[in-house]
């Protein structure tokens, strides 16, 4: 199993690559430690992905706008792929704010 974390933002640096180019992978779960409101994450199915890239996303996700931490609010932090997992392109994470987001994957071949 294979881990890839972003700490922080990283769309305007065309994000983390999960494998290589040509190699799949896939992906099993997506976690946010920390949710912050109106944020994005994205994966590509391909390694290389550049900020304004709208192809080739495999998932996205908006979290809603109404996050506060005064108070309780349920928001779903965990995105479970199943035992297939979601299988990309080598792969890519790209996150627009800072919400400590990890990837837990493996490589096709591994499988």
């Amino acid at each position: 199993m294979q881990f890839t974390y972003a700490a922080a933002a990283n769309d305007t640096t065309n994000g983390v690559a999960l494998g290589a180019a040509g190699k799949d992978v896939l992906v099993y779960k997506l976690i946010i430690g920390l949710p912050v409101a109106s944020g994005n994450v994205k994966l590509y199915s391909k390694a290389v992905a550049f900020s304004t890239d709208t192809s080739n996303i495999a998932f996205k996700t908006t979290l809603p706008s109404t996050i506060t931490y005064q108070y309780a609010y349920p928001v779903v932090r965990e995105w479970d792929f199943g035992p297939k997992g979601l299988q990309l392109d080598g792969g890519n994470l790209m996150v627009d704010q800072a919400m400590q987001v990890t990837v837990i994957w493996d490589y096709v071949e591994k499988q």
